[in-house]
């Protein structure tokens, strides 16, 4: 099976999340604890509409508020737990306030969720990406590639519902974006792409030439040209000593 594009990796992540959502929405017990949600939220605002008006006649709040609003809480935390896996975030702003027709939030109440009004919700899923950057978190504290002083560390959350295909095209994806978009601060040697693979033999010649041994012998010894000896020894020489290698080197090591 050719491997996706970020795009088409996208585009079906999006339509995973989408069934998860309507189908979710079809199922009785889901649809009961919504209609719940919706109308703890109705009593926690008639509530506050009373307890302001009795603070306006100079009475105190009463509990009742608070009791609503934790079965608010439990509610929304049991619904979030049904839609996380799913690899969506459970549209809880959108039940607090409503949404006008265009999808912006306006304070119009939402109705009951039933098979009419089905629609209505299937507009509403709020799906966060499968992979997502935390371009500014470094495993303890939520700090900016600036103040952490290493702009070369990504960490990225990855829902590892969706299929491994769709997950690399994306993660390729927003490495890319994030690659592009640190360029500026991103510290790399521009003038020649380094080989790390290469660097046993680069660091054998180097500690063998900082001895003092030549570097005919060093070549005799591990097997490769004389040249290709000086090759690995020169350039890694004025990066590790800080100076020219001839200077570092202080005779000729023929």
């Amino acid at each position: 099976m050719p491997r996706r594009t970020g795009a088409a990796a996208e585009t079906a992540a999006s339509k995973t999340r989408e069934a998860q959502w309507r189908y979710l929405l079809r199922n009785p017990d889901f649809r009961d604890d919504v209609n719940d949600l919706l109308r703890t939220y109705d009593l926690v605002r008639e509530e506050i509409r009373k307890q302001t008006l009795e603070r306006g006649l100079g009475r105190g709040f009463g509990p009742p508020l608070n009791d609503l609003e934790a079965q608010a809480s439990q509610l929304e935390e049991k619904l979030a737990a049904l839609a996380t896996p799913r690899g969506f975030v459970f549209p809880v702003r959108e039940l607090r306030l409503g949404l006008r027709p265009n999808g912006s939030s306006s304070g119009d109440k939402l109705p009951n969720l039933t098979a009419d009004t089905l629609a209505v919700y299937e507009r509403l899923i709020c799906g966060a990406s499968p992979v997502s950057v935390h371009e500014d978190y470094d495993g303890k504290h939520c700090i900016g590639p600036d103040e952490l002083g290493n702009p070369h560390k990504l960490y990225l959350e990855v829902d590892l519902t969706l299929p491994r295909d769709v997950l690399l095209a994306l993660i390729e994806k927003k490495l890319n974006e994030v690659v592009e978009k640190r360029s500026s601060i991103l510290k790399r040697d521009e003038r020649k792409r380094q080989r790390f693979d290469k660097a046993d033999f680069k660091i054998a010649v180097f500690d063998r030439a900082v001895e003092g041994e030549l570097f005919r012998a060093i070549a005799a010894s591990l097997g490769r040209p004389v040249s290709t000896v000086k090759s690995a020894y020169l350039p890694h020489a004025e990066r590790s000593l800080g100076r020219p290698a001839r200077a570092a080197s202080g005779t000729c090591r023929c």
